[in-house]
């Protein structure tokens, strides 16, 4: 998760020039400002929930996700498009995908790729509404694809430094947050080497450290007693805030302090809010004195991240951090019936809730000790998510990493009144992008029209682009995996040619998790690999399914509503060149096979096309003539061709001179035939495959059962505060790890885990 220092942010010119004559002024304007903006612009979360830490390329990865509204964490309604890339730590996208959410859960199957390279990836997860907000909030987690070796996550080896206040301030007691190798010590002395502050970072890391500096002074840091380096942190004056009691006590106070040399002209305001509601507002006076202490009270505010903000009178921010309010939880537990059991038997696992409450939750049973490796580090707790399935949570000092975050809240854009939202709720994917010229990289003219046509989904679009060469339209007819889209381009009348369309690619600046390739041998890897050999021992004597043959142009002549002439081969004499067929069988299609032409004759209108055919040869759309006249009359099976104006309209402007289809016997044809220029590549929703379900699976005895994940449910609904699910073990033996989150009825999160031993014989 990226970590945002925040610095000093100025406001719209606009607002610069209002003046506030009360406190209640200047908080009655910001909080009409803020339910417009958020009126406009409603702020999601996401989570991802996985059945296991870890997988091998070529695994099923199976996945729950939860959309839901930050304030209240309810579901979004309606069907949702939500999108995964895997990113290395380069922040290359090594592998995506885009998968339906309805009424805010989505769960499927992802087969991953069996080229995706080993390593240690970040996971990122999004809907484009999230994309609105600056920064944006995504979902991030860590996840391994397993190599023959483990990886961890990397220790730091530079230092990072977060001041609270987002400046180190002159004259006034800091308080630092120091991210660095858990354990270490880090000391700060001054240009005289007097040491100043010591801490000791804890088994994640993490440290606070506080010290007075001096105007203009320069400070250094050193690790375990190593090299000094100079503080990247320069001190300055201005006026800083310490935040203290959000872990305990009934309030929450903020000292605001002024650098001795800062003389303040003017009032402040100290705000407590979250997104748009604001919760408490003080006067702060540092006129007539260098220090204030505010509290706020705690007992009104939820669980949930809130930003604590210090407002000059004019609406220039001059301080922000953020907290995060953990509060007490209805408590989930998780009850299996014994804590140890045999190969192959039933596991009864009871769920329980305070107060008769009602949940949604996913579910996962998976073998721990092949995942051990992935257990010694914590996960960056996501300040936008309340959900408390981080490992090491428990030892984690949520303030202390709260610090380290951006904004909450985008207050350049609420005081600026953007109300406009790019993205939107949407119920179908969007294909987004440029198109230019391809010899000159010029946008192509405004409103030039592009019409597209899916080849394997057989379906059209049409749009006009922008003035940039812009486009974005929504796809109203589900795809699945990698797409061939041709396109057809014409401006005032004319067709384009070279045109070049480029479709977005959507990247964000994140600080990728770094992960270490050591010289373990990875438990993950060697069990799935001894569990595909004894697979395929067992299965070697199966006899193959084959599949019946399918013709590749079927579903388009279908969407085309079947060709206007059909000629199969076979019932005529065979002529040595597709020349001499067409002019001795097909009438409608003509060729000079000097120059390698073609023509249809266009039936409504009278009159041969003016341009070759579209050719859809075995699946693959062409426009190249002499490919088509080379082919053997032996190998083609049937000709078809559609030449009436209502139907090739179906398809659009590529198929305006009509359309050939040809069968032909050609072995792994499609990999021969020249394909159209104007084609490009998209991807649609990830396909799955259809597995054995997880729940509730029971193997035949004398058929080998494998399994690193037990159990998955995506949906376990507790009724009345109490839920029942059972699973049997399979015929690998070790620890496994019961986990369970999900929301209550009324959005509080949930989590419980359990743990229990698979053993030969009776345990």
């Amino acid at each position: 998760m990226k970590k945002y220092c925040i610095g000093l942010i100025v406001c719209s010119v606009f607002f610069l020039l209002i003046s506030f004559r009360t406190k209640e002024d200047f908080l009655t304007i910001l909080q009409e400002k803020l339910s417009t903006y958020y009126a406009a612009h409603v702020p999601l979360k996401a989570h991802l929930f996985l059945n296991q830490p870890g997988y091998i390329p070529g695994d099923t990865l199976y996945y729950r996700i939860m959309l839901v509204q930050s304030q209240g964490n309810r579901y979004i309604k309606g069907r949702q498009i939500v999108h995964l890339q895997f990113v290395n730590p380069s922040n290359v996208i090594a592998y995506q995908a885009t998968v339906p959410v309805t009424d805010g859960i989505g769960s499927g199957q992802l087969r991953l790729p069996a080229n995706l390279p080993p390593g240690g990836y970040s996971v990122l997860v999004y809907h484009n509404v999230m994309r609105n907000s600056k920064p944006v909030h995504l979902f991030q987690q860590p996840l391994v694809i397993h190599n023959k070796t483990t990886h961890t996550l990397s220790k730091t080896n530079k230092p990072e430094f977060f001041v609270e206040s987002g400046k180190l301030i002159a004259g006034v007691s800091n308080r630092m947050v120091v991210h660095a190798s858990p354990m270490s010590t880090i000391r700060i002395s001054d240009e005289a080497s007097e040491i100043l502050a010591t801490a000791t970072c804890d088994n994640q890391g993490w440290a606070n450290v506080y010290f007075k500096p001096s105007s203009g002074a320069k400070y250094y840091y050193d690790i375990n007693q190593q090299a000094r380096i100079e503080l990247p942190v320069r001190s300055e004056e201005g006026i800083s805030m310490l935040v203290s009691g959000v872990n305990s006590g009934d309030h929450i106070r903020v000292a605001v302090q002024s650098s001795p040399e800062t003389k303040p002209d003017e009032s402040y305001v100290l705000v407590l809010s979250r997104l748009d509601q604001i919760f408490y507002g003080a006067s702060v006076d540092l006129k007539n004195k260098k220090s204030q202490v505010v509290s706020f009270a705690k007992k009104d505010l939820e669980r949930g991240a809130y930003a604590i903000t210090l407002f000059a009178e004019s609406g220039e921010i001059i301080s922000e951090r953020l907290i995060f309010m953990d509060k007490d939880v209805p408590g989930l537990s998780a009850t299996v019936d014994k804590s140890g059991y045999s190969i192959r038997e039933k596991v009864t696992v009871k769920f329980s809730l305070p107060q008769a409450t009602d949940s949604r939750l996913a579910v996962t049973v998976y073998q721990q000790d092949l995942f051990d490796s992935l257990q010694k580090y914590s996960v960056d707790l996501p300040a936008y998510l309340d959900f408390p399935s981080i490992q090491g949570a428990s030892d984690f000092d949520t303030d202390r990493f709260m610090i380290t975050q951006g904004q909450l809240t985008p207050w350049e854009e609420v005081w600026a009144g953007h109300i406009k939202s790019e993205f939107g709720f949407e119920p179908f994917l969007r294909l987004t992008g440029k198109a230019s010229i391809r010899s000159t990289g010029a946008p192509v003219p405004d409103s030039t029209r592009i019409e597209f046509f899916l080849q394997n989904d057989a379906a059209g679009y049409e749009f006009h682009t922008d003035a940039n060469g812009h486009f974005s339209f929504p796809l109203l007819f589900d795809f699945y995996g990698d797409e061939q889209i041709h396109y057809f381009a014409e401006s005032n009348g004319f067709t384009l040619q070279n045109i070049l369309i480029e479709p977005e690619v959507v990247r964000f600046d994140i600080n990728a998790h770094q992960w270490v390739n050591t010289s373990v041998a990875d438990p993950y890897y060697e069990f799935s690999h001894r569990r595909q050999s004894i697979i395929q021992s067992y299965y070697r004597t199966k006899p193959a399914v084959t599949e019946q043959p399918q013709w590749l142009n079927k579903r388009i002549e279908e969407a085309m509503r079947n060709a206007d002439i059909e000629i199969k081969l076979s019932d005529y004499v065979l002529f040595p060149t597709m020349h001499e067929t067409l002019l001795e069988i097909i009438p409608d299609v003509k060729s000079r096979v000097n120059k390698n032409i073609v023509r249809v004759a266009l039936k409504d209108e009278n009159h041969d096309a003016p341009e070759d055919p579209l050719y859809i040869i075995d699946g693959v759309l062409t426009d190249n003539s002499a490919y088509f006249l080379s082919l053997n009359p032996r190998d083609v099976v049937t000709i078809k061709v559609i030449n009436t104006r209502q139907k090739l309209g179906i398809i659009g402007g590529i198929a305006r001179n009509g359309v050939v289809l040809v069968d032909t016997t050609i072995p792994k044809h499609h990999a021969q035939i020249p394909p159209l220029q104007n084609v490009f590549q998209a991807s649609g929703f990830t396909p799955w495959r259809k597995t054995r379900s997880l729940m509730d699976r029971v193997v035949p005895e004398r058929e080998p059962d494998l399994r690193s994940t037990l159990y998955w449910n995506p949906d376990v609904k507790v009724s009345n505060g109490e839920a029942v699910i059972t699973f049997y073990t399979a015929n690998n033996t070790g620890t496994f790890r019961l986990v369970a989150e999900g929301l209550t009825s009324t959005g509080i999160p949930l989590h419980a885990e359990s743990l229990f031993a698979v053993s030969f014989g009776n345990p």
